[in-house]
């Protein structure tokens, strides 16, 4: 089937909005090189969805999401689901160890991040991690997570991608990434130094429901020598904030299985 001409501005449209995921404010002339339209199409579009609501016109032209747009993906299903049970531990977790802690899905190949707090004495410079980015996999100390605990077929297509270089320090061949994988698997954590930012220390402990599936994962995040000096502090305290939270996703299970054969005997 053909696509209509007001589907395929809507495809445009959102296309548009999910520059946002790499950049704070767009102009026609960025979608236009990025996205390969014309910059009259990306001017009209942009006008377009800031009359609907969904952008705001900054003084100098520029245009930013708009809060409205962000009350709305707030209400996306896993984000409230998530964010309800795990949004405050991983606030308690930032300000017990003074860095940057996550909160994080698996979506598409990609790290995406649902929850951000920052810790008062987080000094971390250029970390990109905010709510609704995307990382890599291979690059990231939750995306190891993943891919350790992931299916074989996860990491098979993972690598069959390719392996970007974000750094000198990255993972960027088979052998060096399946080492480090089982090192994510003997510990329980990934630790990565400086992967996808220089400079810049991750640690990440997956998130298990109780058939032992990780669906989820939280991090910390901080400058490498402060992070290397609290490695074993920062370890702990991400242990103790999974526990608490896989400790829920067990009574709500629980909770929820009782629910279904109450249903069953009531049929």
């Amino acid at each position: 089937m053909m696509a209509t001409a007001s589907s395929s501005t809507i495809a445009k449209a959102f296309r548009i909005l999910q520059l946002f995921r790499e950049h704070t404010v767009l102009t026609a002339s960025l979608c236009e090189s990025s996205l390969g339209i014309p910059r009259a199409t990306a001017h009209r579009l942009l006008l377009s969805l800031r009359d609907a609501g969904a952008l705001e016109q900054v003084p100098n032209g520029h245009y930013t999401l708009s809060v409205s747009l962000f009350e709305l993906g707030v209400l996306a299903p896993e984000r409230r689901r998530l964010g309800d049970r795990c949004g405050s531990e991983v606030e308690a977790l930032a300000d017990r160890t003074g860095y940057r802690a996550h909160l994080a899905v698996l979506r598409d190949h990609q790290v995406l991040y649902l929850e951000a707090a920052h810790g008062a004495h987080a000094q971390a410079q250029g970390i990109r991690t905010r709510v609704g980015h995307r990382g890599p996999l291979h690059a990231t100390a939750i995306g190891l997570v993943f891919l350790a605990y992931g299916a074989d077929t996860l990491l098979a297509e993972v690598l069959a991608e390719g392996l970007q270089t974000y750094t000198e320090r990255t993972l960027t061949t088979e052998a060096r990434l399946r080492a480090e994988l089982d090192v994510v698997r003997r510990e329980a954590a990934a630790f990565l130094v400086g992967q996808y930012v220089p400079g810049v220390t991750a640690l990440a402990v997956p998130l298990q429901d109780p058939d032992g599936d990780v669906h989820a994962a939280i991090s910390i995040v901080g400058d490498s020598r402060s992070m290397h000096r609290d490695r074993a502090r920062i370890t702990e305290a991400a242990r103790q904030t999974a526990a608490r939270i896989e400790s829920g996703m067990v009574a709500t299970f629980r909770r929820r299985s009782t629910e279904r054969n109450a249903l069953v005997v009531s049929l």
